[in-house]
């Protein structure tokens, strides 16, 4: 380790982080070595500055990249979530997590958003470093890959005067599970952003469909041209269309093996059996009284049905 920290003093960024690796270093270790990270003032925080920064802050990406890459891997192979090597490892890619984070903020925020839909950040770490430096999309996808669909929204609706803010891609929220979400939340953009709130009804025709027809249109205002209706009208048209032919189908399946059942029971019901004093039940060797039960099997073959009984209590 003597040698990385040697090669991070010379400026070696690149080569110290390579034997980092190597090493098999405590990532937690190596992030120590970027104090600006934190942002505190003095100490050691001066340690690095302008391009020498930006160097080091490129190779430690590189590095943490490649050992959540391995990290990712080993978690997804591992077992229980209880596993005390498991949590280490879950701890180690919410550390990596938020300290790439922390290094888009200076070098590449638009690495920001790619990291956020699908990361290991804690969310309240996350969010106290993304509101700090006023992060608002980033941190509508944050809350939208944590679940906080809730906060997402708030935070939207806080956000749509603003000049950069954007009402859209927000389709996940269109699931039925979250459908007292869109109806809370989508009577103030279609009355103040019509274009955009109609889009929550008109786009994604999957998403689409998982709303209720009915309710759906008693938001939409009686102003919109019926064209602009067309992929949700459409989809609920489909719908029903496809469930009364899937029922005409089936009920024409059941008939048809209804008439088959009816003909093979004609056909057997058809067929007579004689016997005489000369036919012998082939499982007891006796003949038929005047009052024997008996049954025919498929093969011709006639038993007592007694036998019969016996036969298949044998076989059970």
């Amino acid at each position: 380790m003597l040698l990385a920290l040697e090669l991070f003093d010379n400026k070696q960024y690149a080569q110290a982080m390579d034997e980092f690796g190597k090493l098999n270093t405590d990532p937690a270790d190596v992030i120590k070595l970027f104090p600006e990270l934190d942002n505190k003032p003095g100490g050691k925080n001066g340690k690095l500055k302008a391009e020498d920064l930006e160097k080091a802050l490129n190779a430690l990406v590189k590095y943490l990249l490649e050992l959540r890459s391995r990290k990712s891997s080993a978690s997804e192979a591992s077992g229980s979530q209880d596993d005390p090597s498991q949590r280490n490892v879950m701890q180690q890619l919410e550390l990596i997590d938020i300290t790439l984070l922390k290094c888009y903020l200076q070098i590449n925020d638009a690495l920001i958003a790619p990291l956020l839909r699908l990361n290991n950040c804690r969310l309240e770490e996350a969010e106290k470093i993304l509101v700090a430096h006023g992060k608002h999309s980033e941190l509508v996808i944050l809350y939208q890959t944590k679940g906080q669909h809730l906060k997402a929204l708030q935070l939207l609706k806080e956000q749509a005067k603003q000049p950069d803010s954007s009402l859209k891609g927000y389709n996940m929220t269109r699931r039925a599970e979250h459908v007292n979400l869109i109806f809370k939340f989508s009577d103030w953009i279609i009355r103040d952003y019509p274009e955009e709130g109609l889009k929550i009804f008109t786009e994604d025709k999957i998403e689409v469909e998982t709303l209720p027809r009915p309710k759906a249109l008693s938001v939409l205002p009686d102003s919109v041209p019926l064209a602009r209706l067309k992929t949700f009208l459409e989809s609920a048209l489909d719908n029903q269309l496809s469930l009364k032919r899937k029922t005409q189908v089936l009920k024409g399946l059941l008939y048809a093996e209804n008439q088959q059942v009816q003909e093979l029971k004609q056909f057997h019901e058809s067929k007579s059996v004689i016997i005489n004093d000369y036919n012998v039940c082939p499982v007891c060797k006796k003949r038929f009284g005047n009052q024997s039960a008996f049954v025919r099997y498929p093969n011709g073959d006639i038993v007592h049905y007694s036998c019969r009984l016996e036969q298949a209590a044998v076989r059970q």
